[in-house]
């Protein structure tokens, strides 16, 4: 017998009769009988049959792990079989050499193994040590098991009946097909020392679990809350039961309104989609490229660790507004007499014999800038003191009355809020400034002689409201007093040009010129002496003039000596006339040009005439022009343009092919489009999958520039059903869409 001994190379050798047979156990157990089981596993082959009388010798690597007895050997017969042995004699003296080469006894388990999980399948995930499965496809996943015994080592490690390993890394992978997993959830795995046995083992519980069931989540936004670009979406009750848990949220979009409730499968697969958030748990999602300004359904959907998606997807309306409110400001003097307007500014002339001035300042806007989507509050600041209004509901086309002292000096510039429900500011100035200031006035006349037809220029300038008009008057001889002289003529709009329309006797004068201001401030200019000389050197009018137009914006187009362009809120635009005109006599004079906008006219005196016309919209400017250019003798040619604005959309209809029409490759479109005023320039064709489109969803199929409109779509998107829309821009920008076809 041995003992106390560890994992040592044992050598016996005996001498037995034949017929002996000769058993090797490391040990016994309670009971007396050998560790059959250890004998299996450590020591198969040790038993021996003799034949004859011989001599046998065996040596094994052999472990003591219980620490008693390290080898029963029995001599007998065997009963059945290795576990059933019968001795016949009990136990032979043997001689037995033992080489001692370890330590101390095994005498621990393993550590417990610590579980890992890899997987490459949508249809796995891990939570709580759990490992969910989609019940409803295939999949696999890999366990690793990290343990280990410092004193005789890991023999394997067992994944429960399905297999084992015996080297590190210690791994099994878990495979199933379409149908889904059928091994039972529980599942344990066991590691092993060298020692074995149920004394050199310990092992950890694995579950499997199938998820079947879908997760569930709902919008985390107030109905018809008011999103701008790059605001946040987010979800609310993202739940999956005891399950793999909410992986993911969908966020999708559609263009009706006035759904609250949710849509199946069908509905969001045909919703826009916005974008996927995996950050739970209320899966914010910052939502950019938004749709145009409008009322929308967002609808969102959840899909679990393990892939099953939430069946009907919950939806709630929003509010896409991206652009501040659009108004204009109107000051409207209550005064007239006392006051006056320019743009935004109220000029006001202190007045010591009265007690108040007051004016109003509206907040005006069209009904197509009108913000619509998410309302607009106005605030009025404070002008003479705590006359704001803040803390009143008002909103666009409201009017807000201001009253002050008729003798404040008060001077300054003011704004007014106008905040959408999307928190978009607009803001507009206005301003008030005293003004009891003369203006400025001068006579400008190079060439002191004035003959028929002749234009005296006036320089006259108001820092304040501007100049209201300016006057001519003359004296005959060298001196003048306003009083006392004959009205020559008078203009109210700058460059200030007055004709001497009907001229004295022959002989010198003297010239003054007045301004007037808007608010009644007068100033009188120094006196200019001239001659009139009314005996004509030329008896023949200049050439008619020639005119040439010329157009610099995409609003307006020139046909001819014909202007059109579209002068609605926002336009603007600039074109010149030039007129070639000449006179061998006595030469041109001048060359002047109409009011065509208001305040707008000129005369050239010099080669090339030319006068460039600015516009801004609104306006409404229309008709016949006429430049009239003329010699130095007073004899004049004249020639005309004519002006003509266009508000109106062209007509444009597809033709070709028909509803519900089947097209193929090459399918020509066909497009009927006119416009009365300007004139087609252009005709687009896109295209929408499905049975509705709007132009700034759809795709591009090709354009065309000239009667007959035909665009061929050579590239077809995927079968199905489409629809059709047209698009004609006339010459100066006015767009008009067809019925989808």
């Amino acid at each position: 017998m041995l003992a106390n001994t560890s994992w040592q190379e044992l050598t016996f050798e005996f001498t037995a009769d034949p017929g002996t047979v000769l058993a090797v156990w490391d040990g016994i157990d309670a009971n007396g009988l050998p560790h059959g089981r250890e004998f299996a596993a450590a020591y198969a082959g040790v038993c021996v049959r003799l034949n004859s009388r011989a001599t046998v010798q065996e040596t094994k690597r052999f472990d003591n792990r219980d620490g008693t007895n390290s080898l029963l050997v029995m001599v007998g017969t065997f009963r059945d079989d290795d576990r059933n042995f019968e001795g016949a004699g009990g136990p032979v003296d043997l001689q037995i050499e033992v080489e001692a080469s370890g330590g101390p006894p095994d005498t621990t388990p393993p550590t417990a193994p610590s579980l890992s999980f890899t997987s490459d399948s949508p249809t796995v995930a891990v939570r709580g040590g759990d490992v969910f499965v989609n019940a409803n496809g295939a999949g696999s996943f890999t366990v690793r098991a990290e343990t280990d015994d410092p004193e005789s080592g890991i023999e394997r490690v067992q994944f429960d009946v399905h297999g084992s390993d015996d080297e590190a890394p210690y791994t099994y992978t878990y495979e199933w097909g379409a149908d889904g997993p059928s091994f039972p959830p529980a599942q344990v795995v066991r590691a092993f020392n060298g020692r074995g046995g149920a004394a050199g083992n310990s092992a950890t519980s694995l579950t499997i679990r199938e998820d079947a069931g879908e997760p569930f989540v709902q919008p985390g936004w107030q109905p018809r809350q008011v999103f701008v670009e790059g605001r946040r979406l987010i979800a609310e009750d993202a739940d999956d039961g005891n399950e793999s848990g909410v992986a993911s949220v969908e966020y999708r979009w559609y263009q009706e309104t006035g759904q609250t409730g949710a849509v199946d499968d069908a509905g969001f697969a045909a919703a826009t989609s916005i974008g996927v958030s995996t950050n739970g748990p209320d899966f914010p999602l910052v939502w950019t490229d938004q749709p145009p300004d409008g009322r929308y359904t967002v609808v969102l959907r959840a899909t679990d660790r393990v892939g099953n998606p939430q069946e009907i997807a919950p939806g709630r309306d929003v509010v896409v507004d991206n652009e501040p409110a659009v108004f204009e400001l109107i000051v409207d003097p209550n005064d007239p007499d006392e006051m006056h307007v320019a743009d935004t500014t109220l000029y006001y002339k202190p007045d010591p014999d009265r007690l108040f001035m007051s004016f109003s300042v509206e907040a005006a806007t069209s009904e197509e800038d009108f913000d619509q989507v998410s309302g607009v509050s106005v605030v009025y600041p404070n002008v003479f003191g705590g006359d704001g209004s803040q803390g009143e509901e008002l909103g666009l086309d409201s009017r807000w009355v201001y009253r002050g002292p008729a003798t404040t000096t008060k001077s300054g510039t003011f704004t007014v809020v106008a905040d959408n429900g999307a928190g978009l500011e607009t803001e507009r100035d206005f301003s008030i400034r005293p003004d009891g200031n003369r203006p400025s006035v001068a006579i400008d006349l190079p060439d002191p002689t004035i003959r028929p037809g002749e234009t005296i220029a006036v320089d006259a300038d108001d820092a304040g409201t501007g100049v209201d008009l300016v006057e001519v008057r003359s004296c005959p001889g060298t001196t003048c007093t306003w009083a006392q002289g004959d009205r020559v003529g008078r203009d109210d709009t700058a460059p200030y040009l007055i004709d001497w329309r009907t001229l004295p006797a022959d002989g010198p004068y003297t010239l003054l010129a007045r301004a007037v201001d808007y608010l009644g401030n007068a100033a009188v200019s120094d006196p200019v002496r001239v001659t009139v000389n009314t005996v004509p050197p030329d008896d023949t009018p200049p050439t008619a003039p020639e005119l040439t137009l010329e157009e610099s914006s995409g609003n307006q187009h020139i046909a001819g000596t014909t202007l059109y362009y579209r002068g609605s809120r926002g336009q603007r635009g600039t074109f010149t006339v030039r007129a070639a005109t000449g006179d061998d006599e006595s030469g041109i004079g001048k060359v002047a040009f109409p009011v065509v906008f208001g305040g707008d006219k000129a005369a050239d005196k010099t080669s090339p005439y030319q006068k460039s016309y600015t516009w801004t919209g609104p306006i409404d400017a229309e008709g016949e022009k006429r430049v009239v250019a003329t010699n130095r003798a007073g004899l004049t040619a004249a020639a005309t343009f004519t002006v003509q604005p266009d508000a109106a959309k062209p007509r444009v209809d597809i033709t070709s092919p028909g509803a519900a029409e089947t097209v193929g490759p090459g399918v020509t479109i066909a497009v009927e489009a006119e416009d009365a005023v300007a004139g087609v320039a252009k005709v687009q064709v896109r295209s929408c999958r499905g049975q509705t489109c709007t132009w700034g969803t759809a795709k591009a199929v090709g354009n065309d520039t000239a009667a007959p409109y035909e665009v061929v779509w050579s590239t077809l998107p995927a079968d199905g059903t489409y629809t059709l829309l047209a698009q004609a821009i006339d010459n100066v920008g006015n767009v008009a869409t067809s019925a989808p076809v």
